[in-house]
């Protein structure tokens, strides 16, 4: 497969062996930038920057966002990166001797595509090139669904005292004590610049941020995401996210207790195959085969979660860098992409 490299190429890439090489480099071998590169171009118009020089390429600042992920960098961190680090520079395709990109140009970028919302297809771009690869196995129909919570950049000093919880083993499908859109009025106060963010108590903690929805593959790469307030609840979510997946029929959808509903039930009867959890009612237990269901789900659940788990600690993705659900949805769009390209570059070694 051919690789994509920019004009002003590595002069640094001389020198360099392939003993040498880092996850970046076979990232970089991994995917066919070229394609990547034509998505961006379709819809980012770049000619000249501000001081009136050559801009630089829209391939060129999504890769950086992209060692953003990988690295947890900063913008200036990042801008530092590019001038120090030499696999950082292999990657992304700047000159070990010229101009990089400054944190405010890096900033503006990310701003720029989120006006052009062309996160999915980048998304899809690089799914689809995993998939030819044989690291996303299209022919296992599996999709393991769950949710996390990730806290605002601005998360309030004052704590509001009625705050929706998050659901329990015993509630009811319209309760609002699931992390609904129910409560009083006070919980709604947010005290915070970052007004689409939420509060939702779990267990003895509060959090003020958002609810982000996975759906993984049974080898744990991301197929989609999503995200919503805090308070929104997992049973009233599941449909969105299926029609935003667009699944092959067929397809056995796997989630907790969180998603048990006749009507989530009703939606992917006839079309997937319903692997979700059952969850006991008050003054109704479990019956025997539900039982058993439940155990046949979750040994196939931890993936989901291992994925989140996965991210939360090698992304440091606890909390947002940013304000506002579109620049948070942005943020955890560039993570999964991240994630599956480290993922993918990771198994193809094992193969060797």
């Amino acid at each position: 497969m051919e690789k994509y490299i920019e004009p002003t190429v590595l002069d640094s890439m001389l020198d360099f062996k392939a003993n040498d090489s880092t996850y970046l480099d076979k990232i970089n071998s991994l995917i066919d930038w070229k394609k990547v590169k034509s998505i961006l171009d379709k819809k980012y118009r770049w000619t000249k920057n501000t001081s009136g020089s050559r801009a630089y390429s829209p391939l060129l600042l999504f890769k950086i966002l992209l060692v953003q992920s990988w690295e947890k960098l900063s913008d200036p961190q990042a801008e530092f990166a590019l001038k120090d680090r030499l696999s950082v520079i292999r990657f992304v395709g700047v000159s070990v001797s010229g101009e990089v990109p400054d944190h405010s140009t890096i900033s503006r970028f990310r701003s720029r595509l989120l006006e052009l919302e062309i996160f999915d297809e980048l998304f899809s771009e690089i799914n689809r090139q995993l998939s030819e690869l044989n690291l996303i196995v299209k022919s296992r129909k599996e999709a393991i669904i769950d949710a996390t919570l990730v806290e605002s950049s601005c998360r309030p000093r004052k704590v509001v005292n009625d705050i929706a919880e998050d659901r329990h083993e015993g509630d009811d499908d319209n309760d609002s004590s699931c992390g609904g859109s129910g409560g009083n009025n006070e919980s709604n106060i947010s005290y915070s610049k970052d007004t689409d963010a939420s509060w939702l108590k779990k267990g003895n903690r509060a959090y003020y941020g958002y609810k982000q929805f996975f759906c993984v593959n049974s080898d744990g790469y991301i197929l989609g995401e999503m995200v919503k307030s805090a308070r929104e609840s997992e049973v009233r979510n599941l449909a969105p996210l299926l029609q935003k997946l667009n699944l092959p029929k067929g397809t056995a959808i796997y989630a907790d207790k969180g998603y048990s509903s006749e009507s989530n039930r009703k939606d992917i009867s006839g079309t997937y195959a319903d692997m979700i959890m059952y969850k006991a009612a008050r003054n109704k237990p479990l019956t025997g085969f539900q039982k058993f269901h439940n155990k046949a789900v979750s040994k196939v659940r931890y993936v989901v979660e291992q994925a989140i788990g996965l991210i939360k600690l090698h992304f440091g993705y606890t909390r947002s860098r940013f304000i506002g659900i579109d620049k948070v949805r942005l943020e955890l769009s560039i993570h999964c992409m991240a994630y599956n390209l480290r993922k993918g570059a990771l198994r193809m070694i094992d193969k060797i």
